[in-house]
Parts: structure tokens; C-alpha cells; sequence
């Protein structure tokens, strides 16, 4: 509902809706419930498809730190929009 409504919304207005901190740790538990569901989604792809072990640590280690990546800047852009970080 909240995403739907701010698409074509200018930055104050976005601004402005995300300066209610329910809206904003909402947003921030969809991201790390996204992000997470993400990382065991290919978790499971790697496991299944990557044959070699060497490759296969390697895999899984830069998923998770794309993991973290990606939940760290969505965090911040949530956060830097909301109190203004």
C-alpha cells in the first residue's frame, strides 16, 4: 500500500511520510525480510548447481556479503529519508 501510493510522489512528500517511524521500521523489516528471503533463495540455487566445492564456498560467501551489502544500503537510504542520517 505505502510503496503503491509514493510511486511518481516528489521527495518532500516521500520525506514527509517516511518522517513517521512505524512507516520507516516497517519499510526497514520488509527490506531484511526481503533481503533475507533473497540470500536463501539462492543459498539453495548455489547448493543445488554449483559442483565444485572451492567455487561453491566462494559462492555462498559473496551471496552473503551481497546480502549484507544490499540490506545495509537499502537501510541507509530508508534511514537518511527518514531522520535524515
Amino acid at each position: 500500500w505505502l510503496i503503491a501510493s509514493l510511486v511518481g510522489a516528489d521527495h518532500a512528500t516521500v520525506k514527509a511520510k517516511l518522517a513517521n517511524p512505524l512507516i520507516a521500521m516497517g519499510l526497514l523489516a520488509l527490506i531484511f525480510s526481503g533481503v533475507l528471503h533473497m540470500r536463501l533463495g539462492m543459498q539453495t540455487i548455489i547448493e543445488d548447481y554449483v559442483h565444485g566445492e572451492a567455487a561453491k564456498i566462494v559462492c555462498l560467501m559473496l551471496n552473503t556479503f551481497f546480502a549484507m551489502a544490499m540490506a545495509l544500503a537499502s537501510s541507509f537510504a530508508v534511514l537518511k529519508l527518514s531522520i535524515g542520517v
